[in-house]
């Protein structure tokens, strides 16, 4: 039979034959195609796009990106944050060089992009610098990744670690809400996103935690003019 498959076939197919097939077996049935790669002979779509994808190193900070109990809008806002594919003003203007690239929600006329927006404009700036006080995360913020690193790679326990993640994803979240009620002739107070962000983290903490909101041997993570979010240390 090799011989015959030889002088029809290029050698490489068959000594693809003589190494995987040489349990077959001359029969009466005729010829039926085999796909290789999977285990009943049947084509799969899903076998041939494993077979043709060019995949990527696992990226662990995408990730912490994903977090049980937080609204889905909230994490892939963050994921097209992280990879710079969130229409801001800068990137509208490169579209289109009418629209302007000012950043609408600060005093003075800067150019908005994504690390502007959601670090170094002013309301922004005092957002995140309130929140990392308040956290003990003290230090420059010179980016916003290594800023949203460092919330998640805290030294604290499980919970905590948790609420970090939370905090950084939520922040961002509100920022880009205020941005978008101001651009369209809404108003959105310093005051209320620091009320949103916490009440986001709050809904967020009891959906993760459960019942453990409310009994005794907790810590207060989050205080701003009256407003406090806490969470149980107990495992």
């Amino acid at each position: 039979m090799l011989v015959a498959l030889e002088a029809a076939l290029p050698e490489y197919v068959v000594e693809h034959i003589r190494i995987n097939f040489l349990y077959v077996q001359l029969g009466e049935e005729a010829d039926k195609p085999c796909w290789t790669k999977s285990s009943r002979g049947n084509f799969r779509v899903k076998s041939a796009w494993e077979l043709l994808r060019q995949k990527a190193d696992m990226n662990e900070d995408l990730n912490l990106l994903w977090i049980k109990g937080l609204p889905f809008k909230l994490s892939y806002l963050a994921w097209r944050i992280w990879n710079g594919k969130v229409p801001v003003a800068s990137l509208m203007h490169s579209w289109n060089p009418t629209i302007s690239q000012d950043c609408m929600c600060c005093s003075i006329p800067v150019e908005e992009t994504i690390e502007h927006l959601f670090l170094k404009s002013e309301v922004a700036f005092r957002i995140w610098d309130h929140y990392s006080r308040v956290a003990g995360l003290l230090g420059p913020m010179i980016n916003l990744k290594q800023t949203l690193r460092r919330w998640w790679s805290s030294n604290s326990s499980y919970r905590i670690q948790v609420v970090f993640q939370v905090v950084a994803i939520v922040i961002l979240w509100c920022l880009w809400k205020r941005r978008n009620t101001i651009l369209h002739g809404g108003s959105f107070s310093e005051r209320k996103v620091i009320w949103e962000i916490n009440d986001i983290i709050l809904k967020a903490i009891k959906t993760r935690f459960k019942r453990d909101i409310g009994r005794n041997g907790r810590i207060s993570l989050l205080i701003y003019r009256g407003i406090e979010i806490t969470v149980a240390l107990t495992v």
